[in-house]
Formats: C-alpha cells, sequence, structure tokens
C-alpha cells in the first residue's frame, strides 16, 4: 500500500469529518471542548470555555500551543498533528478550528494572531482585561462556505 503526501490537512478534515467531529457534523461547543481537553492533556492545570456573543473563547493558565519541537501557531492551525498524550489516532483540535471556524484568532499575554477570518476589538479588550496572560484561542462561526461544502460531501 502506497501513502500519499496531503495536500491540504485543511482540506483532508473536511472532506472526512465524520473521522475528526462525534456525528460528522460541526458543532462549536465540540470543538472548545476538545481543544480545552487538548490543554489539560498537555499541562494545563486550570482552563475554560466562556462565550462573548457569538464567540467561542477557551483559555488555559498554561501555554499549550507551544510545542518541544519549535512549530509554530499557524503550523498547529494548518497540520494534523499527533496527540500521543490523549491515546493512540489521536490529533490535536487547532486544525479542527481553521478547517470549520469563519473566525479563529489566538491570544497570548499581550498579542493576537488571526488564524482565519478577522479580528475583533470586542473580544480583544475582553481577552486582555478578563483573561490577561493566559494563552486563549477563540473562534466564531461555521463558514457558509464550509457548512455547504460538508453538506455535499465536498472539500
Amino acid at each position: 500500500m502506497e501513502l500519499k503526501k496531503l495536500n491540504s490537512a485543511i482540506s483532508y478534515v473536511r472532506k472526512n469529518s465524520k473521522n475528526f467531529l462525534r456525528t460528522g457534523k460541526v458543532d462549536l461547543n465540540e470543538l472548545a471542548t476538545n481543544v480545552l481537553y487538548d490543554a489539560l492533556a498537555l499541562g494545563a492545570e486550570t482552563g475554560g470555555v466562556c462565550k462573548l456573543g457569538e464567540w467561542w473563547i477557551v483559555y488555559a493558565d498554561f501555554d499549550w500551543l507551544v510545542t518541544e519541537d519549535e512549530k509554530t501557531i499557524t503550523t498547529m492551525f494548518n497540520s494534523i498533528v499527533a496527540l500521543p498524550e490523549a491515546g493512540p489516532n489521536s490529533c490535536r483540535s487547532e486544525v479542527l478550528l481553521n478547517a470549520f471556524c469563519e473566525n479563529v484568532i489566538v491570544f497570548g499575554s499581550d498579542d493576537n494572531e488571526i488564524i482565519r477570518g478577522v479580528g475583533d476589538k470586542m473580544l480583544s479588550d475582553f481577552v486582555f482585561k478578563n483573561l490577561g496572560g493566559k494563552r486563549a484561542v477563540a473562534f466564531c462561526g461555521v463558514g457558509k462556505t464550509i457548512g455547504h461544502a460538508l453538506k455535499k460531501g465536498k472539500q
């Protein structure tokens, strides 16, 4: 059997959503709890999920996006990355956010990085005021084109 290199992890995840999502359908609550689980499995002692309007925010006292092999944040959200701490055949959830959400923003102690979509000043103000110093990932919306592609079984 010949192994094939993936051209795009995002396309692969969208096309094979049933392998990554419990029901095969995008559920933002499921995505939030998956990301929080990853943070806890990787060493966070405290963390949580909160909502601000349409935004879901996952935060932890530990920067779970820093890896021993120094993958960049962009790589984490654009690649299928193994998560052996969660068991065999497990992968990190960041790629799922990038594959299925309209907007994804990563917050550090004093900056943010837009992974997909656009920023939101009210969200940024909330995160820096209430979660300052903690790593946080915020996301919202299932993109219309993403949702349509999933219904049609396309990428």
